[in-house]
């Protein structure tokens, strides 16, 4: 693909190029060609309802063991006050990109590796990497704060029963914080008791311990095929997108 794409660093100076994201801009340089330009900055975040952590007494979980014991004390709560299908931690199961990304956090969280280390060698096959991985099994087959269901579910599933109040905890991308935040049943505005809005928050994802907290940030960015037969038009829209009222405009959403 990056043959295809056209070098974007000519139409950026210096000092433009200092209000990105650097560690953006360093990901989308390929070979000295800036290949994109950054959009926004996702990456996973423990949303939680903080009106429940309240109700239990029970602090943010700062490490996957404390997350665990206040999945299942909430659970056990919930279900016990009449919530039937109620769950301790939602998180998308289904096999596809936000899946790795989740797994590479698990297994970076526990001191695991990344995969592939800087120098290029295959990393993954240790102890620790195993340990978080089936820590992750745990929740579904022993601890059972998670729904068997959850390998089939993707993203849209797996939040929707935490915006209708079913679960704890979600771990979940950063764009849909403000979904949380102004979400309805069936966008009924009449129905402001119901609403989740003011019962959620945020927070890092945990760790092993607190200090092994990992997070995998995902860059999207604006890229332009070097073919298009309409260039000065398409620069011309990228160099929109790329605006600081635009970059604004995308973080509100």
């Amino acid at each position: 693909m990056k043959d295809s794409l056209m070098d974007l660093l000519p139409m950026f100076d210096s000092k433009r190029l200092e209000q990105f994201d650097q560690r953006a801009i360093k990901a989308f340089t390929i070979d000295g060609k800036l290949l994109a330009i950054p959009s926004f900055l996702d990456s996973t975040l423990l949303y939680y309802r903080r009106d429940l952590l309240q109700k239990y007494n029970l602090s943010v979980p700062r490490t996957w063991d404390e997350l665990e014991i206040a999945a299942l004390r909430i659970q056990n709560g919930e279900r016990q006050a009449g919530v039937a299908d109620f769950w301790g931690l939602q998180w998308q199961g289904a096999a596809n990109e936000i899946l790795t990304v989740l797994t590479y956090t698990f297994i970076a969280s526990h001191g695991g590796g990344s995969f592939v280390n800087e120098t290029g060698h295959v990393d993954i096959q240790n102890a620790r990497a195993k340990a978080a991985v089936e820590r992750v099994r745990g929740w579904i087959t022993t601890s059972q704060i998670t729904p068997s269901r959850i390998v089939n579910q993707h993203l849209h599933e797996t939040k929707a029963l935490f915006l209708y109040q079913k679960a704890a905890f979600l771990l979940d991308l950063t764009h849909i914080s403000g979904e949380a935040h102004g979400f309805k049943p069936q966008g009924c505005d009449i129905c402001a008791e119901m609403s989740i809005a003011v019962k959620v928050s945020y927070a890092h994802i945990p760790g092993l311990t607190w200090s092994d907290r990992a997070t995998s940030p995902w860059y999207w960015g604006w890229a332009v095929n070097k073919y298009s037969p309409s260039m000065i038009e398409t620069l011309r829209v990228v160099d929109y997108l790329a605006s600081p009222q635009q970059q604004i405009f995308k973080a509100r959403q």
